[in-house]
């Protein structure tokens, strides 16, 4: 349908004659994208080509996550060979660009320093260096930090308590499993017991937001939800709950893209402290940015505590494996591959008939997950169960992605349905949020069909749906790797089919970090090579701004 859309649309605009024929020869290649063609038009039509071609690559750039595109001397950020796989065509495209950049004068286009942007998204980097730099000379509103002391808490982990109570803005890193709800959970003991402060938490998930709450005590004065909830942004009201937060407490921040991480930045009031926690080595924000590893690693001095012992599993073969992902370290990689501990089944995707692929990985999880019976469901043991078995897959279209398995599985289970009485709990996420009944995207429960449709449910947590209430969802026994971000479980089953290789290494650090117990991985050695020599990291030019709002 799409594509008919655009065909009419290039017979409207006459780009069966195209204004800029080398542009238009790499969309023809499909090397650029029709839009990105169409953007240039629109944004330097007054321009030769050379400005198109400048327009074209920062918007096909920001389609791909990057804020913005940087020329230094030569070097153009990020890499041209992401857009274009031909040599010769890549370097008439550099010349273009640079040439471009050198007459810069496109509509809708800002520059500043050696970065090219979208007018939005120089607009939220602005906004996020301007506040980051408010939080930090603004003296927050005192609190004694005498009482910290606690034999339960790591040296870094103090440390963190005492830029907590501190620094208007600090930063808590590390690796799944390190401590960082822990420790925010006694930093917010601290404050309930030591001041009369309000507290908010945050996470840009349901799941997330719900983890990080259930870590802390229970008390009038701390509010918690998701970002979306707590700053309020649909209904974009100027009176969000973190106005009135005398302590803002943000976790999963990797996940948060740069529009939402200016709006959080600009809603915290004068003398309140930020503290953001995540893992600057997970996947960076699907919409934009990788904003969060930026603050972590700016030369510009954020407080910032890093926590390097991982609690989550004592497998040391796990770690072993995560370390030899984030270093590139090839050789130790596949030796942890090999170990008993991780079942890793070298599988070439492009050779697979993708029924005999699901069949196969039938018979491996069948058993993972509830079959149907006559009884209703015992709800303890099914939200037990949530977390402890997950197929998680780099991809979601495709024949091996996670939409098309979840189909086969989904039908596979209702096949085992029988007679007049049973009940069938299905796994599903939540892919919309809806503030009213507090589901967000990306909140995972079951849905019990039942031979008698008037007895069918969802529970999600504590909380128990009618079918009809939900907002749209989709089966969850395979789980994209993204949306199962921020999530552990006991035992995963990793999939990576060719095309997996283009997310790059945080993807799978991400995936192998999401175990505690069991391992599983399906991927070809080449997938798995490639996929470690790429980096997902957004190029953006928030660390030179930050410096640039110190001079």
């Amino acid at each position: 349908m799409l594509g008919k859309v655009v065909k009419i649309f290039l017979n409207i605009k006459g780009i069966s004659q195209p204004k800029w024929l080398f542009l238009w020869d790499l969309v023809q290649r499909k090397e650029l994208l029709t839009i990105d063609y169409l953007f240039a038009e629109k944004m330097a039509s007054n321009e030769g080509e050379e400005g198109a071609a400048l327009a074209a690559v920062i918007f096909a750039f920001s389609r791909l996550g990057h804020i913005c595109v940087k020329i230094e001397g030569e070097e153009i950020s990020p890499s041209l060979e992401l857009l274009v796989s031909d040599v010769q065509q890549r370097n008439i495209l550099k010349k273009l660009v640079k040439e471009g950049a050198r007459n810069f004068s496109a509509e809708g286009l800002v520059r500043y320093g050696n970065g090219f942007y979208l007018e939005k998204n120089e607009g939220a980097e602005a906004q996020i260096a301007f506040h980051v730099k408010r939080l930090l000379s603004t003296a927050p509103k005192e609190v004694k930090s005498k009482h910290l002391a606690n034999d339960r808490l790591s040296e870094e982990q103090k440390m963190a308590l005492v830029n907590g109570c501190k620094y208007g803005l600090s930063l808590i890193t590390g690796g799944p499993g390190s401590g960082k709800t822990f420790t925010a959970s006694h930093l917010v003991s601290h404050f309930l017991h030591h001041s009369d402060f309000s507290i908010a938490l945050a996470a840009p998930t349901g799941k997330a937001a719900a983890h990080l709450r259930a870590k802390v005590e229970e008390n009038r004065r701390i509010v918690s939800g998701t970002l979306h909830t707590i700053l309020d942004v649909y209904r974009m009201e100027e009176n969000s709950l973190l106005y009135f937060a005398d302590l803002v407490i943000v976790d999963e921040c990797s996940m948060i893209d740069i529009h939402l991480f200016a709006k959080l930045l600009s809603r915290i009031k004068r003398g309140a402290r930020l503290i953001l926690m995540g893992d600057s080595n997970q996947l960076p924000s699907i919409e934009g940015g990788s904003i969060f590893a930026d603050l972590v690693n700016a030369k510009f001095s954020i407080p910032t505590t890093y926590l390097n012992r991982s609690f989550r599993s004592e497998k040391k073969e796990f770690l072993s494996l995560s370390n030899a992902i984030l270093k590139k370290d090839q050789k130790k990689l596949f030796h942890q591959l090999k170990q008993d501990s991780i079942l890793w089944k070298n599988m070439d995707f492009s050779k697979q008939d993708p029924i005999t692929f699901y069949q196969m990985l039938w018979q491996r999880v069948k058993e993972k997950f509830p079959h149907p019976g006559k009884e209703k469901p015992d709800l303890e043991k099914l939200k037990r169960q949530v977390d402890h078995f997950r197929i998680i897959n780099a991809l979601k279209k495709g024949p091996f992605g996670a939409d098309k398995i979840n189909e086969w599985l989904a039908t596979q289970f209702i096949d085992l349905c029988r007679g007049e009485d049973y009940f069938l709990p299905m796994p599903i996420i939540i892919t919309r949020n809806d503030l009213t009944l507090g589901l967000c995207n990306g909140d995972v429960g079951w849905l019990i069909k039942s031979s008698r449709k008037e007895e069918e449910y969802a529970l999600f947590e504590n909380r128990i749906f009618s079918p009809w209430q939900l907002p749209s969802f989709e089966y969850a026994y395979c789980l994209s790797i993204h949306k199962c971000q921020g999530s552990e479980y006991e035992k995963v089953l990793i999939l990576l089919p060719d095309g997996s290789e283009i997310f790059g290494k945080e993807l799978f650090f991400t995936a192998v970090t999401r175990a505690k117990k069991e391992i599983e991985i399906h991927g070809s050695e080449k997938v798995i090579h490639d996929l470690i020599e790429k980096d997902s990291y957004k190029i953006s030019g928030i660390q030179d701004r930050l410096l640039e709002e110190v001079k």
